[in-house]
């Protein structure tokens, strides 16, 4: 009688274990479903924002790069102006110098 009833009781705890991993599977793949559903989108959206700030990025990147070679170019032209002014200059003053004498 006793083996009977823990066999009963194993039999009813094995059937419940059953009922309950059948129902726990289902409702873990739904939510495992809904989570990779989910993670997509969470995924496009991180993506969506890299996407942005690298492009940010760039734009700010190009921005000083222009902005960098404008202010090069600027101080190249100047000092161009400069020595040619100076090389202009210096045979201008040697032949006022010249002339004077």
């Amino acid at each position: 009688v006793w083996i009977w009833y823990v066999t009963k009781h194993l039999a009813h705890t094995v059937k419940g274990m059953n009922v309950w991993i059948q129902t726990a599977v289902p409702m873990m793949t739904v939510q495992n479903a809904k989570d990779v559903r989910e993670r997509p989108v969470w995924i496009w959206y991180v993506t969506k924002h890299l996407a942005h700030t690298v492009k940010e990025m760039n734009v700010l990147i190009q921005n000083a790069v222009l902005m960098v070679t404008a202010k090069v170019a600027q101080s190249v032209m100047r000092d161009n102006v400069r020595i040619m002014t100076a090389t202009v200059l210096i045979p201008f003053a040697h032949i006022v110098t010249m002339a004077s004498v």
